[in-house]
């Protein structure tokens, strides 16, 4: 294999390794995202028809219901859900006609998230405990089942069969993308590439968050244009997602993201950052930083993310593909064109 360019003897920033944006400039800009008053509306309808679901759709044992119910409540972005309703509105189509999607879509979403958890062993989710940590593996893991079914049902009542084949086709995408993310471990460094990264979260998260806005706009009776417009916006926007995911997960605490720090690194997962330290670092680097990373030692990854520069990296490559994602909404008269935008921006500078 040839040899790669050593780490440059420059090290980044320490503001920029430790702190991606200006905090008061995001805080302003979150408080601008919550001015919204349809967003605001979008997040209150959605989160009042998953609270009226929850109390009228309980069934025994109980105890399922109520584990199934605990992260749902416990809040998070709704990002998904809300851009199936901004989809079917950027068309022309009416909200309401959307909610069944909307909250089979975070029902999904939940359930991979629940599922995600018991795989990485992760404590913590949105703040509290996560799911498998409150009432068991079992438990959960049940509980994440009963969602995908509850979230199947739901779409099966409204949706055409075109609709319920791609949201399938979705499902499995996204199984696949965790299934390739459990695979591409330290111990396994011919996989540790950005190809590889792009490919596996092109599935795991890309799939899902392009069928959100692709049935939002189907179900919104966009013409063929508008429903492709909106599933570019979408993919680019999952691309963007999952990188600005990555890049919190190194720089950001549990206090802010509400989850754990560092769980990447530590289960030796891929991430983009980790990626281009590889790519950037001597071959001799990247063999003592796997094989460091297999027994659970993190440290020396990290110090080659800082001296490759690697989260400036990620930050560009995610604002390259939010920069795509607001291109693709040009030119389709979409009614909610600027809230759509504001959504993008929201990804690349979000917090947790």
């Amino acid at each position: 294999m040839p040899e790669r360019d050593s780490v440059t003897a420059e090290d980044s920033d320490s503001d920029t390794f430790g702190q991606t944006d200006s905090s008061n400039g995001e805080i302003e800009f979150l408080n601008e995202l919550s001015k919204s008053e349809v967003i605001r509306n979008h997040l209150n309808l959605i989160n009042g028809e998953i609270e009226k679901f929850l109390g009228t759709g309980s069934g025994e044992p109980k105890i399922l219901y109520e584990t199934a119910a605990y992260l749902l409540r416990a809040g998070g972005k709704r990002l998904r859900s809300l851009l199936v309703v901004l989809s079917c509105e950027a068309v022309g189509g009416n909200a309401n006609k959307s909610i069944p999607f909307a909250i089979a879509t975070e029902f999904a979403q939940t359930a991979s998230l629940i599922h995600d958890d018991v795989i990485d062993e992760d404590p913590l989710r949105r703040g509290v405990q996560s799911t498998h940590e409150k009432f068991g593996q079992k438990m959960a893991i049940l509980a994440g089942d009963l969602l995908i079914a509850q979230a199947i049902r739901m779409i099966g009542k409204h949706a055409t069969p075109e609709i319920l084949l791609e949201v399938a086709d979705g499902g499995i995408r996204m199984c696949e993308g965790e299934a390739a993310d459990m695979l591409m471990q330290a111990d396994n460094p011919d996989v540790m590439t950005k190809d590889s990264y792009l490919n596996m979260i092109e599935k795991k998260t890309v799939s899902f968050i392009r069928t959100a806005t692709n049935m939002g706009a189907s179900v919104g009776g966009g013409t063929p244009l508008q429903c492709g417009a909106l599933k570019d916006y979408g993919e680019n926007l999952g691309y963007a997602f999952q990188i600005r995911d990555d890049i919190l997960n190194i720089i950001s605490s549990k206090e802010i993201t509400g989850k754990s720090v560092h769980s990447d690194l530590l289960s030796q997962r891929c991430s983009y950052a980790l990626v281009h330290a590889l790519d950037a670092c001597s071959e001799d680097q990247r063999i003592k930083c796997l094989k460091l990373l297999s027994q659970g030692d993190t440290a020396y990854a990290l110090e080659l993310i800082h001296k490759t520069n690697a989260i400036p990296h990620a930050i560009e490559l995610a604002r390259e593909y939010v920069s795509k994602a607001k291109k693709s909404l040009v030119g389709h008269n979409f009614s909610n064109e600027a809230l759509l935008m504001m959504i993008a921006d929201f990804v690349l500078q979000r917090l947790h």
